[in-house]
């Protein structure tokens, strides 16, 4: 079946889940760049800020620096479930998704997290422009339950990966953080910190 024909879950904006949406757009700037979708993330971002290891793969030269991906298991030593030398990140991807799939650095990564941190520039280049990085980060969703029935506050915003902050008035036991936070399997958060003046981001 194609995007197209598929179905909704439920009314946009109403309910979250995971679905193809970041996908679609990755394909809708391929159409409005004129270019693939790793062109455009390599041009529009990843050079500017200087990530020079980030990638739909790792290329030849660098395939002994790809680390190896373990399973954490309580109690017991972590699973191997990936050598580097079997990564499926040392070929070219058949589809390049807007969901997912680069492979990266800590260096690389901090210097996208520093870039939201400053408002959507770095080193004097700007990537983002201030609003659409106010649009990113706006709890579209507010207060809602997912289509699991796991409660989420704050929600995703609709068609990023981002958990916008500050968390509403009426969870006092929260902090207020005005971060924005990604909680799979990478951790961060980054944001202003406004009591302290200045700006701060976490990695977990």
């Amino acid at each position: 079946m194609c995007i197209r024909d598929s179905p909704l879950k439920f009314n946009p904006g109403t309910r979250w889940n995971y679905g193809l949406s970041t996908d679609i757009v990755g394909r809708l700037v391929e159409i409005l760049a004129g270019a693939r979708f790793d062109e455009y993330l390599r041009g529009a971002i990843f050079e500017p800020l200087g990530m020079e290891d980030t990638g739909f793969f790792v290329p030849e030269g660098a395939a002994h620096r790809l680390a190896a991906l373990y399973q954490f298991q309580p109690g017991n030593t972590p699973s191997l479930l990936e050598a580097p030398e079997q990564s499926r990140y040392l070929h070219p991807p058949s589809y390049l998704s807007g969901a997912g799939g680069l492979v990266s650095t800590t260096s690389d990564y901090v210097a996208f997290c520093q870039m939201l941190a400053n408002g959507g520039q770095l080193g004097g280049r700007r990537i983002l422009g201030r609003k659409t990085l106010e649009l990113m980060t706006r709890n579209h969703l507010c207060l809602l339950y997912t289509s699991r029935g796991a409660c989420c506050a704050p929600f995703p915003v609709s068609g990023t990966n981002w958990w916008p902050m500050p968390l509403p008035t009426d969870r006092p036991r929260r902090r207020r953080c005005d971060c924005i936070r990604w909680l799979g399997s990478t951790r961060y958060g980054v944001g202003a910190n406004r009591e302290m003046g200045g700006q701060r981001w976490e990695w977990t």
